[in-house]
């Protein structure tokens, strides 16, 4: 079994791994995934959230511009 230490990012081609401690790390050529999808994004919608001091706050500010809850969202 596949160890689970975070999520898979990848960004302009790249593969990042954003470990559960924080860190942010390009994972090793031997590392594998349990399973993983991958979207060709193109926003429907740009949003600026600058300004935005705590989880609490961004996570209200999402509620009120994403309040579908039962719809994937990507950020």
């Amino acid at each position: 079994m596949d160890m689970l230490d975070g999520e898979m990012i990848m960004l302009d081609g790249m593969v990042y791994q954003a470990r559960s401690d924080g860190q942010v790390i390009l994972p090793g050529e031997d590392e594998t995934i349990p399973f993983g999808t991958l979207a060709d994004f193109h926003p429907a919608k740009v949003l600026h959230l600058a300004g935005i001091p705590d989880y609490e706050t961004f996570e209200e500010t999402v509620n009120r511009l994403c309040p579908e809850m039962n719809f994937p969202w990507a950020f």
